[in-house]
């Protein structure tokens, strides 16, 4: 057999066919932000009246216009594939318009160096609700980096049209590693 024959053979084209297909979708290795990855949620969302359960977390590092870094937590019932936005080159943009996340009622936490806020939605409501420390909202949170992300949200007026109380614990979802 020549040199290259094996380089050329119909074998060798199936071979690299298939590896090529297997690694674009992910068949070799789990995506970071796959459901199979997410964290653990316990707790309840309620908005306008409405309560969920909370079963799942993933936390994902970003950073913020100015460069400065940020944690955004998102709290649902149900596991999300959340890949193609971490893929993507504005990770928060597209978190923001995706339609699987939009579809069902969840809370997005916002984890700075000194604020913590939620800004949750309601499935079939294109309202918003709102809650941070400074009107209504405890939270503690802790980790991040290389240790799980853990936290406790909790709503302290009752009045409030967010009412929450969680806790969460997720590994940091790095977009683009």
């Amino acid at each position: 057999m020549p040199e290259n024959a094996l380089d050329r053979s119909p074998l060798c084209f199936a071979l690299a066919a298939l590896l090529v297909v297997s690694a674009s979708t992910g068949a070799f290795a789990q995506t970071p932000a796959s459901p199979a990855s997410a964290g653990k949620a316990q707790g309840q969302l309620s908005l306008a009246g409405k309560t969920v359960p909370l079963k799942v977390a993933n936390a994902i590092a970003l950073t913020d216009h100015e460069g400065k870094p940020y944690t955004l937590v998102l709290l649902t019932e149900a596991p999300i594939d959340l890949a193609s936005v971490v893929a993507s080159p504005d990770p928060l943009t597209t978190l923001l318009n995706f339609a699987p996340v939009n579809a069902v009622t969840h809370a997005k936490v916002f984890v700075d160096d000194v604020r913590v806020y939620i800004n949750a939605h309601s499935a079939g409501d294109s309202g918003q609700y709102l809650a941070t420390r400074k009107f209504g909202l405890e939270a503690k949170v802790s980790g991040g980096g290389t240790k799980p992300l853990e936290g406790s949200l909790r709503s302290t007026d009752p009045e409030m049209s967010v009412q929450i109380e969680v806790t969460f614990k997720a590994d940091l979802i790095k977009p683009g590693s």
